[in-house]
């Protein structure tokens, strides 16, 4: 029975990544309730089912990695052979937590959860698509103490409440008992069930955990009803009262200061071998979407957004004596699609954030033949006045696995199907502060690296330390890799958390997905239809404070991440010791 529910868990939580933002998405809360009993059963269970059902789940919610080209089926492959480890981990140490240290369930499953998700979250360049908690980005009030520990407190809030509500649950009301599984001549498993009988309970080593007992029990309601009154009364506190008590209150600090945003929306579809009559139609696309937003705004505009990557004209920077002639490029034509670029700036009079590519050319870099100039993927903002001038430009530092990279690319040989379609990409140095008005600057971060959540708080603390503190995220992306696949929501979700748990406004612009914009408690203001193409508008009022997340950072999800390992490690030595002995 435990490894049929923890099957149905590993299911239902599979189905909830399709039907992201809907009420339905409240039955995230039952998915720890039907793996309990196999985190209670106290026998040995057999992990490779644990793991083959992880597998299967992240082959399912995550195929869109492998629209953009047929062999990316086998970065699908690899990374979803790769993360079931992370889940599996957590079962061996909370298990571990349970049985051999005898620490309550209610308390072992979400430190276990908080630490495994740490670690997905940072070894190579991490992954948080399909967190537990993003399938709650539409229900603000109960994700709001995202802002005291991150992502990872609202993850760990529902597996307690879970655990809590399972375990009540099938030791109470279903009078079902955890046991342990007895061979006999080495052949069948006999499944000794709970009965009244003292001799039949001992031998099958029945691990209550202190709650067959009443007090057990009622402590364990009593903390899930405190666990989850806590998230909705700090919720409403949030959101209603508008009151932070870390910081004071509600901070506006450039005096009411409200921003007339176009963030962009397209819908063209990308692909790795475009021609250039599919760049310039995207190009054209949003020239006419720049164009409308200034007409449906009459001309004030404060900032208009494009998508990542959607300007096919690069932004090319020449160093240790190269040059065009140098390149053999042709300077003509360059310079005039680089003015272009403030030509658009000038006519709309509003600055434009594009999405760009920077090819930076020196001679260093090309003294072996056959290298390439190094490309990074850019945020590049234009000023109109006094003439147009480009005015900041940040670097994307957080490269996407099999997009822009391949893991340990340099052991791999040079024909490895994967490495022949990624786009090796340069890595950007540090954040960079984009002035959008008076008093107001921006950190922009591109594309997963919304999903990353100590990249995007390190940016905003590293300006802040050199006096340009951000007041305003923004995000660029290019989803038209993926045919509009549930990947956009998934992205979505990152972006909401992201606001809640810096305490600033968000936008994103992105092409192929949602273009959107985001208040400081994760509410969303505007946003784009599916699969439309429209300049998605909006008045953003500039408010934000200083969350608990900023002062204390992951140190209690690494402190988990440490017990976690911990624990795992002392499961194996107990193994070994048994083994062994």
């Amino acid at each position: 029975m435990s490894l049929y529910l923890f099957f149905l868990g590993v299911i239902l939580f599979c189905v909830l990544q399709f039907v992201y933002g809907n009420l339905i998405c409240l039955a995230v809360f039952l998915i720890p309730v039907f793996w309990t009993p196999l985190l209670l059963e106290k026998s040995l269970i057999k992990y490779r089912y644990v793991y083959f059902a992880f597998f299967i789940f992240w082959l399912i919610s995550v195929w869109w990695i492998s629209s953009p080209h047929p062999v990316a089926i086998l970065g699908l492959v690899v990374l979803s052979f790769f993360l079931s480890f992370y889940w599996l981990l957590f079962f061996i140490s909370a298990r571990a937590a349970i049985h051999l240290l005898r620490v309550p369930i209610i308390l072992a499953v979400p430190l276990c959860w908080i630490g495994c998700e740490f670690l997905r979250n940072n070894l190579l360049g991490g992954f948080s698509f399909c967190s537990i908690e993003h399938l709650l980005y539409n229900f603000p009030i109960l994700i709001q103490i995202a802002d005291l520990g991150g992502g990872y407190f609202v993850g760990g809030m529902i597996m307690s409440v879970g655990v809590g509500v399972g375990t009540i649950l099938f030791t109470t009301f279903f009078n079902v008992e955890i046991h342990r599984s007895s061979r006999v001549n080495n052949a069948a498993d006999i499944v000794v069930k709970n009965t009244s009988d003292r001799v039949n309970r001992e031998a099958s080593d029945i691990c209550d955990l202190n709650l067959k007992n009443r007090n057990g029990i009622f402590v364990t309601i009593i903390l899930t009803f405190l666990i989850l009154a806590f998230t909705i009364f700090y919720g409403y506190l949030t959101i209603i009262v508008k009151r932070n008590p870390f910081d004071g209150g509600l901070t506006n600090s450039v005096g009411g200061l409200e921003l007339n945003v176009a963030s962009l929306q397209g819908n063209s579809p990308v692909s790795i071998s475009m021609t250039m009559r599919q760049l310039q139609d995207c190009l054209e696309q949003y020239i006419d979407l720049t164009l409308k937003a200034v007409r449906e705004n009459g001309g004030n505009l404060d900032l208009i957004i494009w998508p990542e990557t959607v300007c096919p004209i690069p932004y090319i920077i020449f160093q240790d004596g190269t040059s065009f002639e140098s390149q053999n490029w042709n300077r003509i034509s360059l310079e005039r699609e680089r003015n272009m670029l403030l030509q658009l700036s000038t006519e709309t009079r509003s600055p434009i954030l594009y999405g760009i590519s920077t090819i930076v050319v020196d001679n260093i870099r090309n003294k072996k033949t056959g290298v390439e100039p190094l490309r990074l993927n850019s945020a590049l903002l234009v000023l109109p006045f006094p003439a147009g001038e480009f005015k900041a430009r940040y670097d994307k530092i957080q490269l996407v696995m099999f997009g822009e990279y391949v893991p340990f690319a340099d052991y791999l040989p040079s024909n490895f199907p994967l490495r022949s379609i990624c786009q090796e990409a340069g890595r950007g140095k540090m954040p960079v502060a984009i002035p959008v008005k008076d008093g107001v600057i921006a950190s922009v971060n591109i594309c997963f690296e919304s999903s990353v959540p100590h990249h995007v708080r390190g940016q905003i603390l590293s300006l802040k330390r050199s006096g340009q503190e951000p007041v305003l995220l923004i995000n660029i992306s290019n989803s038209g890799w993926f045919k509009f696949a549930k990947q956009i929501d998934q992205h979505l979700a990152t972006h909401i958390f992201r606001a809640i748990e810096n305490r600033r406004p968000y936008i994103a612009a992105t092409n192929g997905g949602f273009s959107v914009t985001i208040n400081c408690f994760g509410k969303i203001s505007k946003i784009g239809k599916r699969k439309s193409s429209e300049p998605v508008i909006d008045r953003l009022k500039i408010q934000y404070w200083t969350p608990l997340y900023h002062y204390i950072g992951d140190i209690p999800a690494i402190f988990c991440t440490i017990i976690t390992i911990f624990l795992t490690l002392y499961a194996y030595a107990n193994h070994l010791r048994k083994r062994f002995r």
